[in-house]
């Protein structure tokens, strides 16, 4: 198996570089992990590339070809930081770790060991039954933040969760008539199109639809970005809408925009008929769900959407934008893992509305515990970036809120 070697200061900047290119991936790899490589000789970079695009070359064989680009002779004897294990499978491209041996590269190293069955440690395993010097480890802090919803959709087999939400100092969404735009500043408004861009699917529920008639949609002139500096994305991430009282139709604005909707009805839904209907004119698809009761009625099994959406439709990241019943029940059954709050300094009053619904707690223990985990500025706004608890990584610092540009 792989070496863990000491390794030098040069060592971590290359895979630093690598890591750099894999963030240009950010809006286009999905299903796919991001992943970056770097090609070294006599300590000068020789080659380099990115995933692109899911179905596209990965990032060895464009590093590979980089080099010929750039007019040098080859990658042979080179050395490899590569921030995902290299693939020794076919898929829709050829297995990388198959170009890397052919390249004759002579050492690769990796940030993290791929989590999908169909890879983990077998691209190790090929490089090093082929001579080739394979070590692991180097930032895989870094790689593994990269890809969270990769890992948890592999290891958990649901989306890593994120709950989207704006309130006021005194913690409301809206007025108590529902308005609420805007109540964040137009900088957290753009920061939010930025992790829309990212996350391969939206959740909300019927509630916000009926009252928001929102598009949920990644609009690429608002995203803030030069066009020389990144790909401007064209991916729209998948709507996922929860309908549980069976409340909408397809005539709202989330079902006739650009990319896939997702409309999850309860098992037996008499309005699942109108939407397969409406999937001639838009790309519309049914998810019928099983319901649990509880003391207020039955309810989507909301663990089950999770689970249908990785293994079916692939999703990786899931943000949810949604109001307080669906991310109140998101919380309470612990199906989440992370939340991001925009704190706007304005003051609404007390009949406003509130971030979640919940049981009442009737003893401290019943409480939910969370960790902060960043608190920044964000034009006027203070974001708050929220983990779960049992989402704590016991190598990360022990200081686990952050405070920078307050």
């Amino acid at each position: 198996m792989s070496a863990t070697k000491p390794l030098i200061l040069q060592d971590s900047q290359f895979m630093a570089r690598a890591l750099e290119l894999a963030k240009r991936g950010l809006f286009g790899t999905s299903p796919n992990p991001r992943v970056g490589a770097v090609l070294v000789k006599n300590n000068q970079i020789i080659g380099e590339g990115w995933h692109q695009r899911a179905g596209d070359k990965h990032a060895e064989v464009l590093a590979i070809e980089d080099v010929s680009v750039r007019g040098l002779a080859s990658a042979e004897n080179s050395h490899c930081y590569v921030t995902l294990e290299p693939c020794a499978h076919f898929g829709h491209t050829a297995p990388c770790a198959d170009a890397l041996i052919k390249a004759g590269i002579r050492k690769v190293t990796i940030a993290m060991v791929d989590p999908n069955p169909k890879v983990s440690g077998k691209g190790i395993k090929k490089l090093e039954d082929a001579g080739i010097e394979v070590v692991t480890g180097l930032l895989k802090q870094e790689a593994e933040k990269l890809n969270q919803g990769f890992v948890s959709r592999m290891t958990r087999q649901r989306p890593w969760v994120v709950i989207k939400l704006a309130m006021s100092l005194d913690g409301r969404t809206a007025l108590s008539n529902g308005v609420s735009q805007w109540i964040s500043s137009p900088e957290s408004r753009q920061e939010v199109q930025r992790l829309r861009a990212q996350v391969c699917a939206i959740l909300t529920g019927s509630g916000t639809v009926q009252g928001d008639d929102p598009r949920m949609t990644v609009r690429a002139d608002d995203l803030g970005y030069a066009h020389s500096l990144i790909s401007i994305p064209t991916r729209q991430p998948v709507r996922v809408i929860i309908d549980g009282q069976q409340r909408l139709n397809a005539d709202f604005q989330i079902f006739k925009q650009p990319g896939k909707s997702i409309i999850v009805l309860p098992r037996g839904a008499k309005t699942a008929a109108q939407f397969v209907k409406a999937v001639a004119q838009h790309d519309i698809e049914v998810l019928l769900a099983p319901t649990i009761s509880d003391a207020s009625g039955d309810h989507v099994d909301l663990d089950f959407v999770l689970q249908q959406l990785a293994s079916k439709w692939q999703v990786n990241e899931l943000m949810v934008e949604a109001g307080a019943g669906l991310s109140g029940a998101l919380i309470a059954q612990n199906l989440f893992d992370e939340i991001q709050i925009y704190m706007a300094p304005k003051v609404l009053g007390h009949k406003g509305k509130g971030l979640f619904n919940l049981p009442e707690f009737e003893q401290m223990a019943e409480i939910i515990n969370v960790r902060f985990q960043q608190v920044r500025a964000v034009g006027r706004d203070i974001k708050l970036t929220i983990k779960a608890s049992d989402t704590s990584n016991s190598n990360e610092t022990k200081e686990n809120t952050l405070v920078s540009g307050v």
